[in-house]
């Protein structure tokens, strides 16, 4: 099954290299990075808000645990919002190649 993982980054760089490094890992079959969002969110008791990027992931269900777990480490932010959603539905030729481009050797 076709899964969308997002998460939210405070630079388009760290987005940018973080998408790359998923992408090369063969965890994501694509990442888009979408600069210019602003979160509004309470920290340690605090109303804050920030300018972040959002990053959209195109994984499958089998990559979607280990995507995550190398979201959390290569991300900066202690608490990194990952969530994943799972596609209803997806253009059968996209979704084959989301499931070729996350294809992972035995053992890699």
């Amino acid at each position: 099954m076709i899964q969308l993982v997002l998460t939210t980054f405070p630079s388009s760089v760290q987005a940018r290299q973080t998408a790359r490094q998923l992408v090369q890992a063969r965890l994501a079959a694509c990442g888009t990075v979408l600069p210019g969002a602003i979160s509004i969110y309470t920290w340690n008791g605090n109303l804050e808000e920030n300018r972040e990027c959002l990053l959209l992931l195109k994984t499958t269900t089998d990559c979607v645990e280990r995507l995550q777990v190398e979201i959390q480490r290569m991300h900066p932010y202690n608490v990194p919002e990952i969530l994943s959603f799972k596609a209803d539905s997806c253009f059968a030729a996209y979704a084959v190649w989301i499931r070729q481009s996350c294809t992972q050797s035995e053992g890699g």
